[in-house]
Formats: structure tokens, sequence, C-alpha cells
């Protein structure tokens, strides 16, 4: 399953600070982690919330980003001031075990950036290792700064290739107006909504499937109202039927909206 969650600009909209809103942003990080999403969008709901959306995405990319890569991708900047409270993702490129040298031992796969491009289809990638590591790829299409997955056979000598099925290493991050992402997506799109339809794990079980989730000020039919939107979702659901709390928060939401996700997808 292809899966895609939503989240709004004015996600942090309520948090006291930025320390606070980091951690917010940190729950949906890892939510998505745990369930193997593969893209996270962050739509406009407001225009006064701009900022706020660059800040979430600038955090889930910092957060999806494995340790070792961090510093090569990313200079020092104020939305990422705290993100020393943001959770691990512990996904298997961003845990690096090293194995033994012999025949037989199971590889590594580590993610890297292109530094260098040379013209005869040889590579140079930063992949956290104490050098570069140079190797030949049959894309000639690649280029300097794509992030690209590894996987390294043997350390000495060193061997490694770019990986044709590498493990689960984290979700994109997008930023883009929701009408316009959704009429270029082609799969189920589900609404979450207190007042929506409860839930039927048939309703989620889908190849393609996007989330859309509100914000802690409006519900997202409510976001588009206001917007003067025209989209259209194929199903209305509330994934929280019988609360037993006044407001549900959206990264509360997350959570169990794909946790049933990934039930109706086994």
């Amino acid at each position: 399953m292809k899966l895609t969650v939503l989240v709004p600009a004015s996600l942090v909209a309520e948090t006291d600070d930025a320390r606070a809103s980091t951690a917010k942003v940190g729950q949906i990080a890892r939510a998505a982690a745990v369930f193997r999403c593969d893209k996270v969008v962050v739509y406009e709901d407001a225009d006064h919330h701009t900022d706020d959306g660059d800040f979430i995405a600038e955090v889930l990319r910092y957060a999806a980003t494995p340790p070792y890569l961090r510093k090569t991708v990313f200079d020092r900047r104020d939305e990422l001031r705290y993100v020393g409270v943001l959770p691990p993702l512990g996904t298997p490129l961003h845990t690096v075990t090293v194995g033994s040298d012999s025949e037989g031992s199971e590889p590594e796969y580590r993610e890297g950036v292109v530094t260098k491009v040379g013209t005869d289809g040889r590579v140079w990638v930063n992949c956290g290792t104490q050098h570069p590591v140079a190797l030949r790829v049959p894309d000639d299409g690649i280029r300097e700064g794509e992030r690209v997955t590894l996987r390294i056979s043997s350390r000495d000598p060193l061997r490694a290739e770019v990986a044709e099925d590498p493990p689960y290493g984290g979700y994109e991050v997008e930023r883009s107006p929701l009408d316009d992402w959704l009429d270029s997506f082609d799969g189920v799109v589900v609404c979450t909504s207190r007042r929506g339809r409860e839930v039927e794990l048939s309703d989620l079980r889908a190849d393609t499937l996007a989330l859309v989730f509100g914000s802690p000020e409006r519900g997202v039919q409510e976001i588009m109202r206001e917007r003067g939107s025209s989209v259209s979702f194929d199903h209305v659901l509330n994934t929280v039927p019988d609360q037993g709390v006044e407001t549900v928060r959206t990264e509360e939401a997350v959570y169990a909206s794909l946790a049933l996700a990934n039930i109706a997808n086994r």
C-alpha cells in the first residue's frame, strides 16, 4: 500500500512555543514512520499560517533524515532550534548496524547524498562513512545533491552499489495546496472527521490511500468551505468513534487512523 498523510499548516497554531511545536510535529513524524507512510503533505488552510507550514515541513524533513546525514543536509536555522526533543524514528536506514566482512553476512544499507558526479559514470556519495563512497551508477541522470540508498556488501575492501530494493527509510515531505495535490492524486482519499460516518476497515482498503486531517481550530470540511474549495472525498470517516474527550488532537487522530489503515491492508 502507498500511504500519504495530509496535515494542515495550522497544526501548531495553538501550541505555546517553538519547543512544544517541535515536539508536536515529532509525534506526526513518528506516527508516519511507524506505519510506513510514503509521504507527508503539509497543506495550506489559512494564509496567515504559511510560516507555520514551512516550520512543520522543515522539522518533518529533519526527523526523516538519518542522524549521520543531518549535518550534511541541514545548516543551522532557527526552526530547528529544538530538534533535540524529536523522538528517534529508528527506521532501518536510521539505525546503522555494521556486520562482519565475511561471506554471507547481512548487507548494510545507508542513505546518502550525491556530492560529486564525474564524467565517466562515477559518483561520490556521502553516507556518513569516514570518506565519500565512490561507485558507478547505471543511470546517467543522477544529479549532485540527490538522495540515494546504498547497499554496502563489504567494508574492507569497501564495496557498495545503489540499492534496487532498499528497506523502508522514512517518508517524503511535500508542501502543496490541498486542491492541487488531490487533483493530481490517483487513489482513495479519506477525510477524517468527528462528524463523518463510523469507519469500517473496508473503507481503508486500497493500494493507494491518502488520509486528510484537520487542524485544532477547524475540521477539514470547514477548512474547505472557508477556502471555497470544491474538493470531494471518497469517504468522510470518524476514525475515533465514541471518543471520551471533547477534542481528539490531530496527532492522536493520525495514530488512530493509521493503525486502522494498517490493519485493513494486512
